[in-house]
């Protein structure tokens, strides 16, 4: 009987609730050291930090305004903020923390109340009012409030459906001032076509050439003048029809390179001169790698660990990473974790988490969660809700965030954006279009499947998604952007899957209402990295 890791994430980017919202304090505090079994102490509260008390003089206090932040429980209590915890937050909640800053015209917080009423927090959702905080923020050219904006244009929420207008607003959330994409296949297409139309023109007129040359030599005179006349016309239109031919097949080799050429962007594909004039700013590359097999209240899975470790491998090997692995991990042992990622990492740090194991549908609060293996079937108080997990990453300054569960963390919400705009690109645009992507923030998630069980195995001591994802960024040369890896891993996995009878569908998606801005994740071999670094330090000197 196959084994399955049951996964039903779904729902999760449909009802993500008030604290998925990133945000940056500039008075970063020590924060409370949690103690060990205090997992709760790691989640992510709207947090009403008091006012500061300032002195003018000896006789002259003032008390600010109370200031919301996005913060862990525990930091809040030390810091003597107020909060409400999770499973009671609701729309009054989210407005209390947030509108006061949103009036004031602050974008990120006219974001969070805009969002506040798209999710319906408590009460049914209102489009109407989402679509007025975001126009506010957006118009100060909010990244999120774009993408989310451009999210209802596209779904026609709140605002009449304009899909020309919510890809004008993913746009500019990834700050793209120009068209990245030509229409390089079909204009391969066409020149072909018009070459074999200039060919078939070439011999129709050779032929009606050599038939005439034939006829002028048992011609009359009087004919002779006519067909020489005629002659002359047809040798000038043989000429230029090759000419045409010519720079056809030229232009038809150009095109071609282009198109072998996609996706590199470093000699001799890449466009050398233009490299050299400028920077690809990288960063460091880390991944927190999640496995569990061994359940103490549930089955136990055979593939998890053995892919955690060979992921961990091929992303420390190839391509670089600085990676954190754990095996059979309890709740606090992955909270603990991704929090002390959250207070590490920089902007400069671009940062994967794999996650091989159980995960489950909360009915009740309909969420998706991931099970450690310390979690009971019966009580979810040791379960992991993914809105939980997002909420952290959300919390952490890195710019780039990819979460890969062979599971269900699906993308309900997905945007006809950039992310998949990539065909016809040439290597002189890909360079730009890479430069645009890294100075944008992402949060996108590529899941093994959909809202189904998915197999726990198939891919020999793997499961069919984590062999088919190890063996894609096994032979890959170049800087490949994840939904490219989405493009090669989603057929090997459904195809594999549905070779045994069974459906199994990988998704790729931004992560809803997780502040995504149209930015991508990418993977960097260290071959390519070490070019890359080579460039930039010719490029500071």
């Amino acid at each position: 009987m196959p084994h399955f890791r049951i996964f039903l994430f779904k729902p999760l980017m449909i009802l993500v609730m008030l604290s998925i919202f990133a945000c940056n304090t500039n008075t970063p505090l020590e924060e409370q050291v949690i103690t060990s079994g205090d997992a709760n102490g790691f989640l992510i509260v709207d947090c009403l930090l008091p006012g500061q008390v300032r002195k003018m003089g000896r006789n002259f206090t003032t008390l600010t305004a109370r200031r919301p932040i996005k913060t862990p429980t525990a930091n809040c209590e030390y810091r003597g903020g107020e909060y409400v915890a999770y499973d009671r937050a609701n729309y009054a909640t989210a407005l209390k923390v947030w509108l006061v800053a949103a009036e004031e015209g602050d974008p990120k917080a006219q974001t969070y109340v805009g969002e506040a009423f798209q999710k319906g927090l408590g009460i049914s959702a209102n489009y109407d009012k989402a679509v007025e905080w975001y126009k506010k923020a957006a118009a100060q050219g909010y990244a999120s409030a774009q993408m989310n904006l451009g999210y209802l244009y596209e779904n026609g929420l709140g605002v009449k459906q304009d899909s020309a207008k919510a890809a004008q607003l993913y746009r500019q959330a990834a700050g793209l001032t120009e068209i990245y994409f030509s229409t390089t296949r079909p204009e391969l297409a066409s020149l072909r076509e018009e070459l074999r139309k200039t060919q078939e023109q070439l011999r129709q007129t050779q032929a009606e050439l050599e038939k005439s040359q034939k006829k002028l030599e048992g011609s009359s005179d009087a004919e002779a003048k006519a067909l020489r006349i005629q002659l002359a016309n047809l040798e000038e239109q043989v000429a230029r029809l090759r000419l045409e031919r010519d720079k056809k097949e030229q232009k038809m080799t150009k095109v071609q390179q282009d198109i072998d050429c996609r996706g590199s962007v470093i000699p001799p594909c890449g466009p050398e001169k233009k490299v050299t004039q400028a920077k690809l700013p990288l960063g460091q590359y880390h991944a927190l790698i999640i496995g569990n097999n061994k359940y103490q209240f549930w089955p136990k899975l055979k593939a998890a660990v053995n892919d955690a470790k060979a992921v961990d491998e091929l992303l420390r090997q190839r391509y670089a990473y600085k990676t954190s692995v754990l095996l059979n991990a309890t709740r606090y042992q992955i909270l603990e974790k991704l929090n002390e990622l959250r207070k590490r990492l920089t902007e400069k740090d671009n940062l994967l988490i794999y996650y091989a194991g159980h995960g489950e549908f909360d009915q009740v609060n309909q969420r998706g969660q991931w099970v450690p293996v310390d979690a009971s079937e019966e009580s979810t108080s040791n379960w992991i809700s993914n809105i939980q997990i997002t909420d952290i990453l959300n919390t952490m300054n890195s710019k780039h965030i990819l979460v890969v569960a062979d599971s269900c963390y699906s993308g309900a919400m997905t945007r006809s954006s950039l992310t998949r705009l990539e065909a016809g690109m040439t290597a002189e645009k890909r360079f730009k279009w890479i430069k645009t992507m890294l100075k944008r923030k992402s949060r996108t998630a590529l899941s093994s499947g959909g809202l189904k069980p998915v197999m726990d195995g198939g891919g020999g001591e793997h499961s069919m998604f984590a062999k088919a994802f190890i063996d894609t960024l096994e032979n890959n040369n170049e800087i490949m952007e994840a939904y490219k890896l989405y493009q090669q891993v989603g057929p090997l996995v459904s195809d594999a899957a549905a070779a045994i009878g069974f459906e199994q569908v990988p998704e790729y998606a931004p992560l809803k209402y997780a502040m995504h801005e149209a930015g991508e994740f990418f993977f960097v071999p260290r071959s390519v990295a070490n070019k890359v670094a080579m460039t930039n330090r010719l490029v500071s000197k």
